[in-house]
């Protein structure tokens, strides 16, 4: 196994283990999802995608860049932030409140 997927794998460990600690729930979105849907890496990927709820947001981004994450951007009034550490980055997309019922 490549060294980028080892170091997303790793990644995706630490965002799972932070939404543990703090209660919250998370969704893997995008290239990764269907990896693990279909039980396998299927190509490199360029980043890992979440979905989280908007209100948990800048909760779990706080946690993960006190556990040496940076933010490397905000987008959309904070609708979503990316992160870097661990040699991989992290895309986290908040789920409106208002168009999913939790």
């Amino acid at each position: 196994m490549d060294e980028l997927v080892q170091a997303q794998l790793s990644a995706i460990t630490e965002v799972l283990r932070a939404a543990n600690t703090l209660g919250i729930e998370v969704w893997l979105r995008g290239g990764w999802a269907m990896d693990f849907y279909l039980g396998q890496v299927t190509r490199n990927h360029e980043d890992v995608d979440w979905f989280v709820w908007q209100d948990d947001l800048p909760v779990i981004s706080g946690l993960l860049v006190s556990r040496v994450w940076l933010i490397s951007r905000t987008t959309h009034a904070t609708s979503s932030v990316t992160l870097f550490g661990m040699r991989s980055s992290l895309a986290l997309h908040h789920w409106l409140e208002a168009i999913a019922v939790r």
